[in-house]
């Protein structure tokens, strides 16, 4: 996103952009919080492949949340 924002000066604010590459971040965070409250492997390894699938649809589908949040955010 900082890179984004600086270095590749775009006609378009891209706030949508920004805003689903920053869900990927809360997610990850999420899954590290977890990982500190759940202490049985089982569920660690449940949370990250969870986890896993969840960003791999996320990314591979990223256009529809992209236009999803171009209808509030720009």
């Amino acid at each position: 996103m900082i890179f984004g924002l600086h270095f590749v000066h775009q006609p378009d604010p891209y706030t949508a952009e920004h805003v689903a590459l920053s869900v990927i971040y809360i997610l990850w965070g999420v899954n590290y919080w977890l990982q500190f409250k759940l202490s049985n492997y089982i569920s660690i390894l449940l949370i990250n492949t969870v986890l896993i699938i969840l960003v791999a649809i996320y990314v591979f589908f990223i256009y529809y949340p992209v236009t999803f949040l171009e209808y509030f955010l720009e």
